[in-house]
């Protein structure tokens, strides 16, 4: 799946998969395994036990006395994950939808969170996105003219930090530093420098920044 979410994007496969997961506003696999089992144990909880037998066999796999191996652990994988989320009993089906896509929006927070502290390549992610935006960001949902597709999934690369400049390339060590190869300033090529300093493209710079000014 995360291999199409990539195509989709039109970004490197080295991407990490929490900044494409939340540019597509997608969760991940695990969050929505886990917000299906949520929603799994409420169904049961709100069965009858004396009319519905798998009532009464969860009931039984959480008595110590019964139950042992998957069947008991998974109950008890249920009553963990409940516990984690704070699931406050059996719930009607509007309430459990609404409580399941709380959990599943304050994941998909966490995740990102995480993310940003554990992965250098996300250190601009952090300041350009809005961590709990939901959906597909605003440029994406815009019309793109074939002509400017690439320069979209260029500004997508950027973004998600996983792109062709030396600034990424050398920590995926597929060159040997990050310093600029098109001027003379022995910078990093990072994407402020070569959009706003790099020498190498004043030209262009005069030409299209005041367009988007």
């Amino acid at each position: 799946m995360n291999v199409i979410y990539r195509r989709l994007l039109g970004v490197e496969a080295k991407t990490a998969s929490v900044a494409v997961w939340h540019e597509l506003g997608v969760a991940s696999v695990a969050t929505r395994i886990d917000a299906a089992a949520l929603k799994f144990r409420n169904n049961i909880l709100s069965l009858d036990p004396r009319d519905f037998l798998v009532r009464r066999v969860y009931d039984g796999l959480m008595n110590e006395s019964k139950g042992r191996g998957s069947s008991r652990n998974g109950a008890l994988f249920l009553e963990d994950l409940a516990l984690e989320a704070n699931w406050p009993g059996p719930l009607k089906k509007p309430a459990a939808k609404k409580f399941v896509n709380e959990f599943v929006a304050s994941r998909r927070v966490s995740e990102l969170t995480d993310g940003f502290k554990r992965m250098t390549t996300l250190r601009n992610m952090s300041d350009w996105v809005e961590k709990e935006r939901f959906g597909l960001p605003e440029y994406l949902l815009r019309t793109c003219p074939s002509s400017l597709r690439e320069g979209r999934r260029l500004k997508t690369k950027f973004r998600l930090g996983c792109h062709d400049l030396r600034s990424s390339s050398s920590r995926m060590h597929l060159v040997r530093n990050a310093q600029c190869p098109c001027c003379k300033s022995r910078e990093s090529e990072t994407i402020q420098h070569t959009l706003f300093e790099c020498s190498a493209f004043t030209k262009e710079r005069s030409t299209f920044l005041p367009q988007g000014l």
